[in-house]
């Protein structure tokens, strides 16, 4: 018996064992988002819209290294656990109660300057007074009292810079550090972080776009290669030279070094013969299947990168700018969280059993699995004895019993591609995963692909 869960019919094709692809160029390789993630996830790998894995290596997810920078780490302060009851990561803490009233519980234990930053606090309610001490340069201590919301804390000059509170009690209060700069961008620290994707298609052409910003320019590694040593199809970035306020960069196109006027806007590209519209030499070294970000041998890049897409062909200048208005919308979109238009565009059907609030008593009277696209196309069942064999199991999801239960619906469009997701169950080697198993909201609509 077979349980079924959602079902989805998209009228374009998908990725590696993911969902269906947005609409970008059909040239494209595969493109690399950063945005939606933080330090908190701590990634080992980055997943491209068309399913290849880039790897993240040596990131500490803290400060200079990882999603958006910070200028404190937490987790390197001293932790006093008889003022407090908390946690802390190196940019959030959790206080559940304060033991003991004008204590710091939580503070720097070195002389040095503390930059100034910015923190988000929830929780903070009237009988609670929690604030940061600052000090000033001649050691004058300072309070900043803490409210619900976005608090500029000051920077500081002496060490026992931390955090009090002034009443003993419970609390459930969050304090939350925000990203000083490049927020939803990849940060490489230029001292060991790199990225890596292998078993990638060896091209006798490409184009290449790519968000970022260079921290440190006078890193003689690269923002992205894709070779080993001199071969390779390109080298994009790197040794950048700076004379009357005008900066070069070299770029390598299959072996053959250029050194030309390094873009200054944030999103730049690079094809066989064009460095964003200047002319390139090219040469004749093959190709490898490896791609870097941020690292060449072992030299690395100080920078920030938003997102990185790669091609299989030469785009021309016009395709390229449409190409750049689709990949900062996917940024935007994974930024927000929110569902794509195409999502919408390309779905055809789906059918959901426990968002329809079906029953075997409702279904033996109407015998139709409704379509939740709203196009219209709803699906028969036959067969079925509309019980718990035969029907709708107690969580809701529909079972077939493998001996003559089917559904069946007409009228679909005629596709030149598309892909399936079901959410299906092999009820007879796992009969418990269908009374465990949590399906998607109507509001979220996460797909999920998964088979047992």
């Amino acid at each position: 018996m077979i349980g079924i869960g959602t079902s989805l019919l998209f009228g374009r094709k998908a990725g590696k064992a993911g969902p269906p692809i947005p609409p970008f160029n059909k040239a494209m390789v595969d493109a690399w988002f950063m945005s939606g993630l933080s330090n908190a996830d701590k990634p080992s790998s980055i997943r491209g819209i068309k399913g290849n894995e880039m790897a993240l290596k040596n990131f500490t997810y803290s400060l200079s290294s990882g999603f958006g920078k910070y200028e404190i780490d937490f987790n390197s302060w001293t932790k006093n656990v008889n003022a407090a009851n908390f946690t802390n990561s190196d940019s959030s803490i959790h206080i559940t109660e304060i033991l003991v009233a004008n204590s710091k519980f939580l503070q720097t234990s070195v002389d040095a300057t503390i930059s100034s930053y910015q923190v988000k606090v929830e929780g903070i309610t009237d009988d609670i007074k929690l604030r940061y001490v600052s000090y000033t340069e001649d050691g004058t201590g300072t309070y900043t009292y803490l409210k619900n919301g976005i608090n500029n804390l000051p920077i500081s000059h002496k060490k026992y810079t931390g955090f009090a509170a002034s009443v003993v009690g419970a609390c459930n209060i969050t304090i939350t550090q925000l990203p000083s700069a490049y927020e939803d961008a990849l940060v490489f620290d230029g001292v060991d972080d790199y990225c890596i994707c292998t078993g990638l298609p060896i091209m006798d052409d490409f184009t290449l776009i790519c968000k970022r910003e260079i921290l440190n320019p006078t890193s003689p590694g690269y923002v992205a290669n894709k070779g080993l040593g001199n071969a390779g199809a390109f080298h994009f970035e790197s040794s950048i030279l700076t004379s009357d306020s005008n900066s070069t960069t070299g770029v390598w196109s299959y072996g053959t070094g250029n050194r030309v006027k390094l873009e200054e806007s944030e999103v730049s590209w690079m094809t066989k013969n064009s460095y964003n519209g200047i002319e390139l030499k090219t040469g004749n070294l093959s190709d490898v299947d490896q791609l870097y970000l941020c690292r060449f041998a072992s030299s690395y890049t100080k920078a920030a990168i938003y997102y990185f897409a790669l091609y299989n062909k030469s785009l021309t200048p016009e395709e390229i700018e449409t190409e750049k208005e689709r990949l900062n919308e996917e940024w935007k979109r994974r930024l927000n969280k929110e569902e794509p238009a195409w999502y919408t565009e390309a779905l055809i059907c789906e059918y959901n059993p426990i968002r329809q609030g079906c029953t075997n008593q409702n279904m033996n009277a109407d015998h139709v699995l409704r379509d939740l696209s709203g196009n219209g196309y709803h699906m028969d069942c036959y067969n079925f004895a509309w019980n718990a064999q035969s029907g709708i199991y107690d969580d809701g999801s529909l079972i077939l019993d493998g001996v003559d239960d089917y559904l069946k619906v007409t009228g679909l469009p005629i596709m030149d591609d598309f892909t399936v997701m079901v959410q299906s169950y092999d009820y007879a080697f796992s009969p418990s995963v269908l009374a465990s198993k949590a399906y998607p909201t109507a509001k979220r609509r996460r797909i999920h692909t998964e088979k047992r």
